[in-house]
Formats: C-alpha cells, sequence, structure tokens
C-alpha cells in the first residue's frame, strides 16, 4: 500500500513536469521523458515504463502500448494518466489542459490514499495497544497482588511475634 501511494506522489510530481514541458511546447514523448527522470526512484520505475513502451511501439500502436502499461502496473494514478493518454491519442484531444485538469484529479486521489494509510496505520497502533495493555496490566497486577500479600503476611507475622513478647 505504501509502495503504490509513493507511484502516485512520484506520478502527480511528473505530471507537473509534464504539463509545464508541454505548454514550452516539448513533445510528449519527451516530456513523459524529462519527467521521469525528475521524480523519485518509485514513479520512475512506472514513467519509466511507459517511455520505453511509447518508444518502442509504431505511431498507430500507441494506444495498445497505454493499454498495456496500464495492465502492468496495478495503482489507480497508473489508470488515470492512462486515460488521459488514450484520450489525446484516440480522441485526438489536446494534453496540456488535459494534463492540468488531471493533475486536481490525481492530487486528490493522493490524498484520499494517504488518508486511507494513516487511519489503516491508526487502527493498527490501536490493535497492537489492546493487544499488548491488557496482558501488562494482568502482570502488573500479579506483581503487585504479590508483593502486597507478601508484606501484609510479614506484617501479620511481625503483629502475632510482638503479642507474644510480654512486657
Amino acid at each position: 500500500q505504501e509502495f503504490r501511494l509513493k507511484q502516485a506522489k512520484d506520478i502527480l510530481r511528473g505530471l507537473g513536469v509534464v504539463e509545464t514541458l508541454l505548454s514550452q511546447g516539448k513533445p510528449l514523448g519527451d516530456a513523459l521523458d524529462d519527467a521521469a527522470q525528475a521524480v523519485g526512484p518509485d514513479g520512475r520505475m512506472v514513467l519509466g515504463d511507459l517511455v520505453v513502451r511509447l518508444r518502442t511501439a509504431p505511431a498507430d500502436e500507441a494506444a495498445l502500448a497505454v493499454r498495456e502499461w496500464t495492465t502492468a502496473w496495478d495503482n489507480p494514478a497508473v489508470d488515470i494518466v492512462a486515460t488521459s493518454l488514450l484520450a489525446s491519442i484516440e480522441g485526438r484531444i489536446e494534453i496540456g489542459p488535459l494534463v492540468a485538469s488531471l493533475r486536481k484529479t490525481l492530487g486528490t486521489v493522493v490524498e484520499v490514499l494517504s488518508r486511507a494509510r494513516a487511519a489503516a496505520k491508526g487502527v493498527e497502533w490501536q490493535a497492537r495497544f489492546l493487544a499488548l495493555f491488557p496482558p501488562a496490566v494482568l502482570v502488573l497486577i500479579a506483581i503487585t497482588g504479590l508483593r502486597a500479600s507478601h508484606t501484609s503476611s510479614s506484617n501479620f507475622a511481625c503483629a502475632s511475634c510482638m503479642s507474644s513478647i510480654s512486657f
């Protein structure tokens, strides 16, 4: 889960690079390649794979390469990027505004994944607490109970000794 979240964050950063480079007039393939080099290692794997697939595919099979890329990576961020790329490739939609919109959507997805991860970590810590706290309390009670009974029996013995001594 954490690995997929890191991938999604890197892909989101990469889309920012792609958006900037497209607005400067760079071709999509070059923008994706530069973006793959600009992100962390988790996203670099994913975006680098996309770049390789697009570069090795014939121009008329770019959509197929994007679909294969989508099935190779199990990540909602990949699915969102692939949908936009397919819309651009198949529908001849201008990719720049699409990437800008996509970044907002993917930002929301990353936020939701981050919150879900934080909630899962919270539940994990609660489970650990519930698994450790009751046995710890029982051990503490047992230790303090043994000390208390030992102390009270010592006091009782001393009291009986004292009563047998006559002044």
